[in-house]
């Protein structure tokens, strides 16, 4: 709402909108909801301070103080406890309305009258444990509509510090044509003096592309960027990185998840509800706190204390499969029992989800495709089509296609070297008068110039243009871009009413990019079926030219030419064309 079409376009508002979003979420802020992150209950409800874990045990030993208060430990501490089953990967759960059996990786078989899965959202959403029966619909839909985001700090040693310190100097951002690009920095020489250690946070694309390269890239990025940051410093290389791969881990498939935009409070009850005698607990199915190591404890406790409710005191409501079934199914149905799995059910979304979420139910794919191989094909099969991905598309509203159900699935690329401009004369010239030579020559036709306020009242419309003129009309009709109307380029008087705002700011105006590139001579095949080449890149996409020298460009392009057909002898482009509608105030497309 702040006259952002896309977002922050320069590098440093860019960096700063990832320090405020994507540093929190692990995803940026156009697949995060609104409604049920902002205000954050973390911050709410305990302070807008964040603390960094010191503790040189780590994590270790707030898990050991928490099981030793129901687990059997030594005069030591170490947990002794013969009901702990550790190293044991659990691969099948069978339900019945008897008992749940469980099954590991090593064949081992272990029976239950009840079972709690912690299991990560990332492993629900994958294949790594196989439920019998399957889960119902329900519970499948609502597993593979949140995310699992990544979130990756990557800690670099140095042999000596060269980086300011001191009071406000914990972090330092660097700014970066691309987005989440190394950009959040800390600092640790107050917590350990002469360590020479700093932290960079890194999220969701840039954590998975970072996660399938080997660490020696990493670093080598690394230090191109730091030496950036630090062009007076003498940079020492680093002498050690540590690259967490949670994403790649199939124990944990991801970082925590994330509430992305169309998924409602109902989904969430759904997410969190059990199955029969199979409940789950974890992060994910925390109301208040979902992303949070202390949503997981509570969320634990709160599942517990449910489970030991229905088993102790067999009450109705979550306790009763038939009524979870059905309440599940029918987001209206009255609750009878006063057993409210939430305090108010949000409807809206329902009905609809991410293209990435299909792909998720389809495909087992938790975060969408993973290899290089998969990402250029996926980004071919959707973003070549949408210009975004599928995780930020609306499965409801553009599957199938109506363009393509209308008009037939052929695609056809304009070869007429007059372009589309022979096709814009044509139309005009059915209701705007012509000379002889097919030129448009209709005085009501006001070609240059820039709209930038219309005034409208009950009586008429006024029009200002930026060289100062001015026309009036009984109505208007707008025809510019979703971009600019998402902008302030043209101002609106009075103010458009809260509602059209809304609905204008909460569509996307993607950027589609075709560049054209020429060479002295062919070194690619050609033939039936050879219209299309992929290149697989780890980074899915590739890049974002718009900011950046077309020579840049160029010579990027030709990097990745040159890899496609290492083989040939590719020679160097003699010129490119690069197409740049969203840096266009005009259009911003």
């Amino acid at each position: 709402m702040a006259s952002l079409p896309n977002g922050p376009s320069s590098p440093v508002d860019m960096v700063v909108d990832y320090f405020t979003y994507d540093y929190e979420f692990a995803e940026p802020p156009r697949v995060t909801s609104l409604r049920n992150t902002v205000p954050l209950p973390t911050f709410t409800d305990f302070g807008d301070d964040n603390y960094f874990v010191a503790d040189q045990r780590g994590y270790e030993a707030v898990v050991y103080y928490l099981a030793g208060q129901y687990l059997e430990a030594d005069m030591s501490g170490n947990i002794v406890d013969a009901r702990l089953q550790l190293n044991k990967v659990v691969r099948e759960i069978s339900y019945s309305s008897t008992g749940v059996t469980v099954k590991t990786e090593d064949n081992s078989t272990y029976q239950a009258d009840y079972v709690m899965v912690s299991a990560s959202l990332g492993v629900l959403q994958s294949d790594l444990i196989q439920f019998k029966p399957q889960l119902p619909s329900w519970k499948i839909l609502a597993i593979y509509q949140f995310d699992m985001a990544v979130y990756t700090k990557i800690f670099v040693k140095f042999p000596k510090k060269f980086w300011p310190e001191g009071e406000g100097r914990e972090f330092f951002l660097y700014a970066s044509t691309r987005r989440g690009y190394y950009g959040i920095w800390q600092e640790f020489e107050k917590q350990y003096p002469d360590a020479n250690v700093l932290l960079v946070t890194v999220t969701d694309e840039e954590s998975r592309r970072i996660e399938q390269q080997p660490d020696s890239q990493t670093k080598a990025e690394i230090m191109e960027v730091v030496r950036s940051m630090f062009p007076d410093e003498d940079v020492p290389d680093a002498t050690d990185i540590l690259v967490p791969r949670w994403w790649s881990d199939r124990f944990f498939q991801g970082s925590f998840s994330n509430w992305p935009i169309g998924v409602s409070r109902y989904e969430h009850d759904q997410l969190r509800a059990p199955v029969g005698r199979v409940y789950f607990t974890g992060e994910h199915t925390s109301e208040r706190y979902n992303g949070y190591v202390h949503g997981a404890y509570l969320a634990g406790i709160d599942s517990a204390e449910i489970l030991i409710n229905c088993v102790q005191k067999n009450i109705g409501g979550l306790c009763n499969e038939a009524y979870v079934q059905k309440r599940m199914d029918r987001a209206d149905e009255v609750d009878k029992s006063g057993q409210n799995l939430s305090a108010t059910l949000h409807p809206s979304g329902r009905d609809d989800m991410s293209i990435l979420s299909m792909q998720r139910l389809n495909d087992h794919l938790p975060n969408g495709p993973s290899s290089p191989v998969e990402m250029a094909v996926d980004y071919f099969t959707y973003d070549y089509e949408f210009a975004e991905p599928p995780r930020v598309t609306s499965l409801q509203n553009t599957v199938p296609l109506p363009t393509f159900t209308d008009f037939g699935d052929d695609t056809y690329f304009v070869a007429d070297h007059r372009g589309y401009e022979s096709v814009v004369h044509h139309l005009a010239g059915q209701y705007l008068n012509a000379d002889r030579s097919g030129n448009i020559a209709d005085a009501r036709l006001k070609l240059n110039k820039v709209v930038r306020e219309i005034s409208y009242s009950s009586t008429g419309v006024t029009v200002k243009t930026e060289d100062n003129s001015t026309y009036q009309a009984d109505y208007v009709m707008v025809s510019a871009s979703l971009g600019v109307l998402q902008s302030d380029l043209i101002q609106f008087k009075p103010q458009l009413t809260a509602w059209k705002i809304l609905a204008i700011y909460q569509f996307d105006m993607a950027v589609y990019t075709k560049i054209f590139v020429k060479f002295p001579k062919r070194f690619w095949p050609e033939g039936a079926g050879r219209e299309f080449f992929l290149y697989a890149s780890t980074r899915r996409g590739y890049y974002g030219v718009w900011q950046q020298p077309d020579s840049q460009t160029k010579a990027e392009i030709m990097e990745v030419v040159r890899s496609m057909f290492p083989d040939e002898d590719v020679p160097d482009a003699t010129d490119i064309l690069v197409p740049r509608w969203w840096s266009d105030s005009a259009s911003q497309y």
